[in-house]
């Protein structure tokens, strides 16, 4: 059993159970209590519909969350599907305390209580490293890698074990194969770990090596795991709304696997670096394991190197007297370390950290760091009769222990996020703020997966058109896009929507007809309709091409005519919507299409949602941590309250207009948002101008 250890007198006795409890405790208290950015809404999305996420995806996360949307409400399902992959978190603890066992108790100088001591200081390090105890309170597939990692290690230990029977040896390896199989079906990151069962094979008895059953049994167990994965074909068959790819055919189905969509071939790019080796994607990995073991804060920080030291010292330990495991494992943790950073190739200057795929080389390092505390407790427990003995066991577990805490008092402010709602709320303010039956065009992952689940799981405003701009460039999004809307308005069919492609295009003037809007623009009185608009729209490929999701804009303006009102998302008002930019209307965090030039429209419904409709909850309280893609969301408000401000000033109105630079300040603070330099210097001279105005 993995939760117990065995001792010498073949009794059992209590293990480290008593502490996974706790620890699932604390992952619950700091779980996120719905979605927030990136992954954690599409995978609560996928799982909660059985939709297929974008590749590599992660099947097997999805199928373990979908049985949950049937019995929990659907105003919960996202913090129930954080707490699942809290408990996948703790069961990954709990395994690594099995692998921990299993190094140390094959040693002859094994002791039962060293090694409770060693396994709770070196799970609870790895538990509360901020790399883990991030993923496991939220919903990812990132949370599931790790434990597959310690299935795979397990399995390949009682392979290189001695005095295994053959049949046993066979069996574990179609195991350790069949686990890397099905690792493609969680996100493929332990792939990475594959050569490691050449290397077992290899630490085998010669008899043992050579028989043909050795080198199929792994084969087989790769076969069936990976046969799992065309369960994604008959997924997307059921087209669901997400859809990634939709992977009904096998062409389809390997365009998928081979991750086509972001360039193909696995991905498989080791050369040339995109970034300095080194100085930027090795110190991406040390960066992330220092977050893990090296705590290196507050009045605990002069042992913070201690995890590191330890854990060397405990791959030495195996080394010198188990040759065999300590091989396996230096193998399994250089290829997900080194192999890692090899495959993943951060470019320079990425948005954010690999961590995620670094998770299975911090499990490995967690073993060594068990098998190094055993040993130094068993050296320091062999004179724990003497007083000296007694005082050198008391102060050394007092140190091992203090790693996990040091780490659990300093971090827990730091990852709680159980009062970070910005996401979902963010998601809600904009969905609630449009007009009814709108469309809004939405430009990455941080303004469209929260939508999509709050509309899709949650039913907030099912009636608006959510569009990805980037994903109307692949035909499968456009064809889900037609399959769910019929009567959308654009003139393309489904053959044509297959056979889109960029069309050669130069400096070119686009205008449409104006008919009144169907829907109310909230226009001046004195504002006129013209009887048609004109878009300067150039190339938006540098060779002189227009893409097809611009394509598909235009259409969509010619043939909506103006029935539906269309919103673009603040942070999708890039430079490749630039040709929008004269008749979109500022309105918070979307802009309003409206048929006539932006200096006519007014201010719209802008006051009313910086002041009455949007819930800036959380943001101006210093207990509460800002991420960073939060950051990116409300900075886009910013000049949503630089118009409102000038506009209220040219009008005259001098005290509404800092009133409303009141209003920014209190609601967005610009020392917790930390805008860009530009923006914080164009805020404080606006701030300057009218408090010198109000002087007067």
């Amino acid at each position: 059993m993995v939760g117990h250890v065995k001792d010498r007198s073949g009794g059992w006795k209590k293990s480290i159970w008593w502490l996974l409890p706790f620890v699932y405790l604390i992952y619950y208290l700091t779980a996120y209590r719905s979605i927030t950015w990136w992954d954690s809404a599409e995978y609560s999305l996928a799982a909660a519909t059985l939709g297929v996420a974008h590749p590599p995806g992660s099947l097997l996360l999805t199928l373990m969350g979908y049985p949950l949307s049937w019995v929990i409400p659907v105003d919960s399902i996202a913090f129930a599907y954080n707490l699942l992959a809290a408990v996948l978190a703790v069961l990954t603890l709990a395994l690594t305390a099995g692998l921990i066992r299993i190094a140390t108790t094959a040693d002859a100088d094994y002791k039962q209580w060293p090694l409770l001591v060693a396994s709770a200081s070196a799970i609870l390090t790895l538990g509360f490293g901020l790399t883990l105890w991030r993923y496991a309170i939220k919903f990812t597939p990132y949370v599931l890698t790790p434990l597959f990692t310690v299935l795979i290690v397990l399995a390949l230990l009682r392979v290189v074990r001695e005095n295994q029977v053959d049949r046993s040896i066979f069996r574990f390896l179609f195991l350790t194969g069949l686990l890397l199989g099905l690792d493609i079906s969680v996100h493929r990151t332990n792939l990475l770990l594959a050569p490691a069962v050449l290397v077992a094979i290899l630490l085998l008895q010669k008899r043992l090596r050579y028989r043909w059953r050795t080198w199929l049994s792994p084969i087989l167990g790769g076969c069936l795991g990976l046969s799992l994965h065309f369960l994604i074909m008959l997924m997307a068959s059921a087209r669901p709304f997400l859809n990634a790819s939709n992977p009904t055919t096998l062409s389809r189905f390997w365009n998928y696997v081979s991750l086509k969509q972001y360039g193909g071939g696995l991905l498989v790019n080791l050369w040339p670096r995109k970034d300095e080796f080194f100085s930027g994607q090795v110190m991406d990995y040390i960066n992330d394991f220092a977050d893990t073991f090296l705590y290196n804060a507050g009045p605990l920080s002069f042992i913070r190197e201690a995890a590191l030291l330890v854990g060397l010292f405990g791959a030495v330990i195996l080394w010198k007297r188990k040759r065999k495991i300590a091989v396996l494992l230096t193998s399994l943790f250089l290829l997900s370390s080194a192999g890692a950073i090899l495959y993943f190739n951060v470019p320079e200057n990425f948005f954010r950290s690999m961590d995620r795929h670094y998770l299975p080389s911090f499990v490995i390092f967690a073993v060594f760091l068990g098998v190094g505390s055993h040993q130094l407790l068993v050296w320091a427990g062999s004179k724990r009769h003497s007083l000296a003995g007694t005082a050198a066991v008391s102060i050394l577990i007092t140190l091992l222990l203090a790693l996990p805490v040091s780490q659990l008092w300093a971090r827990f402010d730091q990852v709680n996020a159980s009062n970070r709602n910005f996401c979902r709320q963010f998601a809600v303010d904009i969905l609630e703020q449009m007009q009814p039956n709108a469309i809004i065009l939405t430009g990455g992952d941080t303004d469209t997966y929260p939508l999509w689940y709050m509309q899709q799981v949650e039913k907030v405003r099912p009636d608006i058109t959510i569009l990805n701009v980037p994903l109307l460039n692949t035909d499968w999004y456009r064809d889900n896009l037609l399959q769910r809307e019929p009567g959308f308005p654009i003139e393309f069919g489904v053959n044509e929507m297959d056979s889109l492609q960029p069309i050669s295009w130069s400096d070119t003037t686009v205008s449409f007809p104006v008919d009144p809007p169907n829907y109310d623009p909230m226009l001046p009185d004195d504002a006129t309709w013209p009887s048609k608009i004109a878009m300067e729209v150039p190339p938006t490929i540098e060779a002189g091409y227009l893409l097809v999701s611009d394509q598909f804009i235009l259409n969509l303006i010619k043939n909506n005519q103006w029935r539906r009102p269309i919103y673009v998302a603040s942070s999708a008002t890039g430079s490749n919507l630039r040709y929008l930019s004269n008749y979109l209307r500022v309105e918070g965090f979307t802009q309003l299409l409206l048929p006539l030039p932006v200096s006519e429209a007014g201010l719209g419904p802008l006051k009313e949602n910086l002041f009455e409709k949007y819930d800036f909850a959380g943001i101006d309280d210093p207990n509460v941590l800002i991420e960073t893609p939060t950051r990116w969301a409300y900075h886009n408000l910013y000049p949503a309250f630089a118009q409102l401000v000038l506009s209220e000033y040219d009008s005259g109105e001098v005290d509404s207009a800092l009133v409303s630079l009141d209003r920014m300040n209190s609601v967005l603070p610009i020392e917790r948002l930390q805008p860009s330099e530009s923006m914080t210097s164009n805020l404080k001279q606006l701030e300057s101008a009218l408090r010198e105005e109000q002087l007067r």
